[in-house]
């Protein structure tokens, strides 16, 4: 789906990574007090290109393209704050 989450929901949230396609979650927003913070995360490229025998059900997206939509979706939200998970 990749909608955002408020509250419980999955644990992994990944803006170029694809587990489980109808259940991903590409970013989530938790409300913490008055304050709405959006959280995504991204596998960088580099350490993308160093995986081996990635299994069919793993999709993998340039980061930079992934990044820029699910920045697009966190701003539509009207986050107080962003926080970027990265390994990269």
């Amino acid at each position: 789906s990749g909608d955002s989450n408020t509250g419980s929901g999955p644990l992994f949230v990944s803006a170029n990574v694809s587990i489980f396609p109808d259940l991903d979650t590409t970013h989530k927003v938790l409300r913490v007090g008055n304050k709405k913070i959006g959280i995504t995360g991204v596998l960088g490229d580099e350490n993308a290109a160093k995986l081996e025998n990635i299994p069919d059900s793993l999709k993998i997206k340039p980061a930079k393209e992934a990044l820029s939509i699910a920045k697009k979706k966190l701003d539509a939200e009207k986050c107080d704050f962003t926080i970027l998970l990265a390994h990269a």
